[in-house]
């Protein structure tokens, strides 16, 4: 390898390495981002020796999708209508979010995996929990939901307690990891279980 001074940036590999004639000396091949400056080529004189092979390049035909055919960036289970209460503990602040998921499928689903994420008043992610929601939500419909956990550093020393002002509290995120589809169940062996 050929140390060089020139940087190499992402996507520049393979372009040609001059020295101040002007001639090729090698191939940009690395750089080290943990280092000043260390970029690395392959010399040219290693690259002649390589046996040549004819390589015919082509692509795949452009599939066009029929009209209608394409679902355009739909969410199938939707978080929706979510409520942040929190209240003051001793050392904790215990957060309770309320929340609701709606299911777009068309057959039921079960096992829903959650992920809350809870932030500083600075936006700053201090702490998570997961829970799995076993309940059946039916197809079209909808669910109410409500999460408790104790989260310290929720709320900067400066809020002041009796009033709780929300501008010195952090807040929430609740992401969907993941769920079953329920196809074997009718709707109406569900309910009425």
């Amino acid at each position: 390898m050929i140390q060089i001074t020139a940087p190499i940036s992402p996507g520049s590999s393979g372009g040609p390495v001059f020295n101040k004639s002007g001639r090729v000396i090698g191939i940009a091949t690395a750089y080290l981002d943990i280092g000043q400056n260390l970029n690395f080529a392959m010399p040219i004189n290693y690259l002649k020796s390589l046996k040549s092979n004819k390589i015919k390049l082509g692509s795949l035909p452009k599939i066009v999708p029929k009209a209608g055919s394409v679902q355009t960036n739909v969410e199938l289970v939707k978080i929706f209508d979510a409520r942040l209460m929190f209240q003051r503990g001793r050392q904790s602040v215990e957060v309770t979010i309320d929340f609701a998921i709606r299911n777009s499928h068309k057959y039921p689903i079960k096992n829903i995996k959650l992920l809350f994420i809870y932030k500083n008043s600075k936006k700053e992610i201090i702490t998570y929990s997961a829970r799995e929601i076993d309940d059946i939500i039916l197809p079209q419909l909808a669910l109410q939901f409500s999460h408790k956990h104790f989260v310290k550093y929720f709320c900067d020393e400066k809020a002041v307690w009796d009033s709780f002002e929300d501008s010195f509290c952090g807040g929430a995120e609740i992401r969907i990891l993941d769920y079953q589809i329920d196809r074997r169940s009718s709707p109406i062996d569900i309910l009425f279980k």
